[in-house]
């Protein structure tokens, strides 16, 4: 079904993404019994992060290198900053006041102040700290490593990006700017790999050499989308199988884990999964599984996903706070009273986002989606039709939450998804 108003269409089924990425991470958090390989819905974000950031930065193309970044920049800040520091605030707040001094987690105070920085995935490896022990889970910034991965990913991207997007420019220049992310990609899942072998997974957990070819997949999927749908239509039945065949590939990566093999094998199970849903949307843009990551529950959980997503952290107070059984009672009675209204601020908190982001208003414009360098002069609409260069697109970033990618598809062609005020 689609609703109409009168604000852009978005392909709602990426929000739909974020929900069941969001949800398998707080399933794994919650009860490891539950979804053992849940944790690997954040690099079902990172994929997807890639992805929606590259389609915001192709409307700025023509824009000066300086202009480029600070747009980026702006709307990045204006975009993540208020819920995260609401949340590190709060957070800092309910582990002083509801945890006992004598179980503080010795790699919490720092983790946190970094967290501030994007640098928290630093601290932790310095630390040492493997993600699966249980000291991991006492520490309630431990989640915020994911968001300091794609801040440092900001600061390197944009300017690749800038030679691959900018408009005019070369097909020599935009084909090396796209050669060079690839290779960079396989370097960084070669390095993630040979070490991961060699010295261990918890050595090529948090950094982002480790973690680069992820979101540079989703970065290439929107350069390449052109030929990626030329190669789908030659081959329609693999295309309408690409659902499916997606999703099962989610499910093995969540349903049978192998952390001693993760990253480097059980995350690329669930990022070639995330392209497959992603890349090929275009063959069966209203099959089963896209209508049903497009539905209302889905989209409210996806829009919120990245409150959701901090709200872990109140989740590990409250965790660390019962698992302990001196004063339990006491200490559950506490936490059950601030654990839930904690969490509806950090949720709230998305609407903070809105003043911070009137600071960006004059950068923040409704992106005419041009046609992608290497599109031969067609533009890349994701719908039932052939692409056409009228498209129009808007992009909300953020990880893991904010809205999906948004695309006005051209006259008298429908979009995927639910049309809403977004």
């Amino acid at each position: 079904m689609t609703i109409t108003t009168d604000r852009s269409p978005y392909i709602a089924f990426i929000d739909g993404m974020r929900a069941v990425a969001v949800l398998a991470v707080m399933l794994y958090h919650l009860d490891q019994a539950l979804l053992p390989g849940g944790f690997v819905g954040v690099d079902v974000f990172f994929v997807i992060s890639g992805f929606v950031v590259t389609a915001s930065l192709a409307g700025h193309g023509q824009e000066s290198l300086g202009r480029f970044l600070g747009h980026f920049y702006v709307r990045r800040l204006a975009r993540l900053m208020p819920a995260l520091v609401a949340m590190l605030v709060t957070t800092t707040l309910a582990y002083v006041l509801l945890v006992p001094k004598a179980w503080f987690n010795r790699a919490a105070e720092s983790v946190g102040q970094a967290a501030f920085w994007g640098l928290s995935n630093w601290v932790l490896d310095r630390h040492t700290v493997n993600y699966f022990e249980p000291r991991a889970e006492l520490n309630p910034f431990t989640h915020t490593w994911s968001l300091g991965v794609e801040e440092q990913f900001y600061l390197i991207a944009p300017l690749l990006l800038y030679v691959a997007l900018r408009r005019p420019a070369s097909s020599r220049h935009r084909q090396l700017a796209i050669f060079t992310i690839a290779i960079l990609a396989v370097l960084s899942l070669t390095y993630c790999y040979y070490l991961g072998v060699t010295q261990g997974a918890r050595v090529v957990f948090y950094l982002l050499p480790f973690r680069f070819w992820e979101l540079a997949c989703g970065a290439l999927l929107f350069l390449l989308l052109p030929r990626v749908r030329q190669l789908s239509a030659r081959l329609d039945s693999v295309g309408r199988l690409s659902a499916v065949a997606g999703v099962l590939l989610l499910t093995a990566a969540m349903l049978a884990p192998n952390p001693s093999a993760y990253p480097y094998l059980r995350a690329t199970i669930a990022v070639v999964g995330t392209l497959l849903l992603i890349g090929t949307a275009h063959a069966q843009p209203q099959d089963f599984v896209r209508r049903t990551l497009a539905s209302r529950p889905a989209l409210w959980i996806g829009q919120r996903s990245y409150g959701l997503y901090l709200c872990l952290a109140l989740a590990r107070v409250r965790a660390g706070a019962m698992d302990h059984r001196t004063d339990g009672m006491a200490v559950q009675c506490r936490c059950r009273g601030a654990f839930l209204p904690a969490c509806g601020g950090i949720l709230q908190s998305r609407r903070a986002t809105f003043p911070a982001k009137r600071m960006a208003q004059g950068t923040t414009t409704r992106l005419a989606h041009r046609p992608v360098p290497g599109a031969h002069g067609r533009g890349l609409a994701l719908g039932t039709g052939p692409a056409r260069s009228a498209t129009q697109t808007r992009a909300r970033e953020g990880h893991p939450g904010g809205c999906g990618l948004v695309w006005q598809p051209p006259s008298g062609q429908d979009g995927i998804g639910v049309k809403q005020t977004v």
